[in-house]
């Protein structure tokens, strides 16, 4: 007798365990639902929304550096030696953390401009294509002359 009880529980709980069955209908609305989930534009719903909406990007502003305009005036004359050859020992931009320069007659560190003679306290400098003389003093102002004619 306890044999069939046990039985008939273990019957009991076996039939109360099986899953239920789903009808066709809601089967259907389950599918239909489906559907329409992936069917709905929920992108360009939640692209409306501030939260949601992909973050404008302003494209990179690009800055037009212009390179300043160089000139002798830029360049530091820090030293000159006066023994032959001589040279002058020059601090310029392009150069400025590495330390000075060392250019003799004839030489020159900006485009059009050569060393025309080294003097105990300042250097000359004449631009290649006008003539123009500038003298630049050591430590000291830079100055202008008026442009000479090349000598030939």
């Amino acid at each position: 007798m306890a044999a069939g009880l046990a039985i008939s529980v273990l019957f009991a709980i076996a039939t109360s365990i099986r899953q239920p069955s789903v009808s066709q209908s809601q089967a259907q609305s389950a599918t239909t639902e489906q559907h329409t989930r992936a069917s709905f534009p929920w992108r360009d719903v939640l692209s409306n929304t501030a939260q949601f909406a992909p973050k404008q990007t302003e494209a990179p502003k690009v800055e037009t550096v212009e390179k300043p305009i160089i000139s002798l005036s830029d360049g530091r004359l820090v030293a000159i030696v006066v023994d032959n050859p001589k040279s002058a020992q020059l601090i310029v931009p392009a150069n400025a953390t590495q330390g000075p320069i060392s250019l003799s007659v004839g030489e020159g560190w900006l485009d059009n401009w050569r060393l025309l003679a080294i003097e105990k306290d300042s250097v000359t400098w004449q631009h290649n294509e006008t003539g123009e003389r500038h003298t630049q003093y050591l430590f000291g102002t830079d100055t202008f002359s008026d442009a000479h004619p090349k000598k030939s």
